[in-house]
């Protein structure tokens, strides 16, 4: 829960891509989620006052841990964090491989208004299509 992020917007789409695996290496295929998540400062996501709401720009660097590797347990890797993206009942849990943030409808004081974020995700195996 400490590092949940809700998007302010649904996405319009989600897209997943599977690919089978190299039968010589005995895996399991992989999966990959693409997704566009919008983000708005005049939404109310979860009943918060604008007064009490984050700013933007300290919701899209709460992404970017996401996409920052860290040292495992031992020391020794550095590792992406598992991610779980959850909306509704569909789940996809994996690593995130990319995470593009475009920022527009600036205010005077140049604070953005509205950004989306394009993440895509991945895993080393195939579970059940969705649905």
């Amino acid at each position: 829960p400490k590092r949940w992020v809700a998007a302010h917007l649904n996405p319009e789409s989600l897209d997943l891509a599977y690919a089978r695996a190299d039968v010589s290496t005995c895996g399991q295929g992989s999966a990959a989620l693409s997704v566009d998540l919008w983000l708005d400062a005049s939404i109310d996501a979860g009943g918060t006052t604008a007064a009490s709401r984050p700013e933007l720009h300290e919701i899209l660097r709460s992404f970017t841990y996401f996409v920052t590797p860290k040292a495992s347990r031992g020391g020794r890797d550095v590792l992406p964090p598992a991610v779980r993206f959850s909306w509704g009942e569909f789940v996809f849990d994996g690593v995130v491989d990319s995470l593009n943030q475009s920022l527009d409808l600036f205010a005077a004081d140049g604070r953005p208004g509205r950004a989306r974020l394009s993440i895509r995700m991945s895993r080393p195996w195939i579970d059940k299509a969705p649905g």
